[in-house]
């Protein structure tokens, strides 16, 4: 069920907000009138969203066609936000996922966004596939995303291709002549004066009511918005002269990127693409397993690392494994010293892989995708689990050492103890049933944990009541069958120390 997508995994709580929020970022430079067009298209769009739901209540005869109760647009140079308030989850006829998918498609693709995000969750864990290339030429590391996003848009359930390059601004490079060192000046002071004399120098604070002011010295706004103002352009020289700059440097213009983005000192291309929440694990698992390696051949010296989400939870279930495997290691020590056998312990632990068992089942029934939380739940549910076996073990080895055989020991034992056992499991799972059927949005981020504790205890039950009993039996039959092949070969047994006591008394 977990591993083949019937009960999926998501690093977060995927908890549904009132709220929808759509961010388009547009690259640095742009127009204002762009900012508007993009602004008229989430407008034209949440106005669409209104009609068709509207429309659809109306043919069906079913439904209030509330969906929206207000919004909220804005627009800068750089950026335009939008912000949708949905109506009161008991009256609106989709729920905030479905409205943010609707949205979405109606908003359509913006070519020249650099990023567009489209949140309806409380924790802004929006479902995105993310991919980080290394390598050491740049121009190989542009080509290794374009084909990684051409790739990408072939997948239905991804949309919102973009990587984190931000294109390129014409810049103006200086490099000293030969001799400029001579008069005392290095290309710091010249970079310097230059700052300077086009973006200015403060010289003073004037204090005011709502903040300070700050006088800058600069060149007059005609000079400063022009190119030809470089050819008058003054160095002063350590020793108070004043030189052209051009006599000290070549300027020449290029091609400058607008962001470098780095890990681990190496230069990386951060690619991210939206997907439907329900594909994210196999989107990202056909991009690594079927392209990746043909991408990497293809470009010598490139390196593919995921990010994001898929990041954190590798780096998640890497240390929480080393922290379980820690966790029971020490259960099983414990319990190996208490009852001065290696076998016991494992019989004991046996119940801790049905509890994950419950915890899938539990997750299954409320059709709610496993988080982290999860595993938290898991691991209480294992300590509950363990508890249980150890009360039904500890009474059996009582038994049998008052006297009665391993078989009249467990039946005795398990009569014994179903009481408690039961009344254990049954009262943790009624406990928590008020949080599994709150439904408020506080709620559901506990709601993985409580689902995992409470059904993986009430799943192992069973587990404690019949496996264990079973497999403790089984192991006394192993243990006549070695005697009697001892016997059979003329060796005489050891016994262990409460069958020895046994045998004294008898």
């Amino acid at each position: 069920l977990f591993a083949t997508g019937w009960v999926k995994f998501y690093f977060m709580p995927q908890v549904e907000s009132e709220q929808i929020y759509v961010n388009v970022t547009l690259p640095t430079g742009t127009p204002y009138d762009r900012a508007l067009a993009v602004l008229d298209q989430l407008q034209s769009a949440e106005k669409a969203l209104i009609e068709e739901v509207q429309a659809e209540a109306l043919e069906s005869g079913e439904g209030t066609g509330k969906l929206i109760e207000g919004w909220y647009t804005r627009s800068r140079r750089d950026s335009v936000l939008a912000i949708v308030r949905l109506a009161p989850p008991e009256v609106r006829d989709l729920s905030a996922r479905e409205a943010a998918e609707r949205l979405r498609d109606l908003v359509g693709e913006i070519p020249d966004a650099d990023e567009i995000k489209v949140n309806y969750t409380l924790n802004d864990s929006s479902p995105t596939v993310t991919f980080l290339l290394q390598h050491d030429d740049f121009e190989e590391l542009k080509a290794a995303s374009e084909d990684l996003q051409l790739h990408l848009r072939g997948y239905q359930s991804a949309f919102f291709i973009r990587d984190d390059q931000q294109g390129t601004l014409s810049e103006l490079r200086f490099n000293l002549k030969p001799g400029a060192q001579k008069l005392g000046l290095t290309l710091a002071d010249i970079s310097r004066q230059v700052r300077q004399g086009y973006y200015g120098e403060e010289v003073q604070r004037l204090p005011r009511e709502f903040g300070d002011v700050r006088v800058m010295v600069r060149y007059p706004k005609d000079a400063r918005s022009q190119l030809a103002s470089l050819d008058d352009f003054m160095i002063r020289t350590p020793d108070g002269r004043s030189i052209p700059l051009q006599s000290v440097v070549d300027v020449s213009y290029g091609e400058g990127v607008q962001r470098i983005s780095r890990r681990n000192g190496r230069r990386v291309v951060r690619v991210v693409a939206n997907v439907d929440r329900d594909s994210v694990g196999d989107v990202s698992r056909a991009v690594t397993d079927e392209f990746i390696p043909s991408l990497e051949a293809k470009y010598p010296g490139l390196k593919v690392l995921k990010g994001g989400s898929q990041e954190s939870e590798a780096e998640f279930f890497s240390e929480i494994g080393s922290l379980y495997t820690v966790a029971l290691f020490v259960i099983y020590a414990l319990i190996a010293i208490a009852f001065k056998s290696y076998a016991l312990p494992l019989l004991i632990m046996t119940a801790i892989p049905f509890g994950f068992m419950g915890a899938i089942f539990g997750h299954l029934l409320y059709d709610l995708p496993m988080a982290l939380f999860s595993y938290f739940g898991i691991g209480a549910a294992a300590g509950v689990v363990v508890n249980d076996n150890l009360v039904l073990v500890d009474y059996i080895r009582r038994r049998e050492r008052e006297g009665l055989s391993s078989p009249e020991a467990v039946i005795d034992a398990a009569v014994n103890r179903f009481r408690p056992i039961l009344l254990t499991t049954v009262t943790t799972f009624v406990g928590l049933i008020p949080i599994m059927a709150e439904r408020s949005t506080t709620a559901e981020f506990l709601k993985p944990a409580v689902l995992s504790l409470s059904f993986g205890v009430l799943f192992a039950l069973f587990v404690s009541l019949l496996m264990v009993p079973a497999l403790y039996l089984i192991g006394w039959d192993w243990q006549q069958a070695g005697r009697r092949l001892k016997a059979r070969l003329g060796m005489k047994p050891r016994l262990a120390p409460d069958e020895a006591v046994i045998e004294s008394r008898t």
